[in-house]
């Protein structure tokens, strides 16, 4: 499964849309979601709360990947 913009997905009890996807690394691929459920008041009105995560193919959360070096992300 690939993941695309606008997509509906499910993840930490709560339902996200696909808002951005990012790198793709041992079979993971890093989304930026935005809840469809719950959001925060602002003076221009309510703005959905956010998150990022790594995503199997199979739509799991998965742990970040590590680098290829095994060391830090820089």
């Amino acid at each position: 499964m690939s993941f695309q913009h606008d997509e509906i997905i499910t993840a930490r009890n709560d339902v996200w849309r696909v808002v951005g996807i990012g790198l793709e690394r041992d079979g993971a691929t890093l989304l930026h979601l935005a809840s469809t459920t719950r959001s925060r008041q602002q003076r221009n009105g309510a703005v959905p709360v956010q998150t990022t995560g790594w995503f199997a193919a199979d739509g799991n959360e998965v742990d970040s990947p590590r680098p290829r070096d095994g060391g830090r992300w820089d």
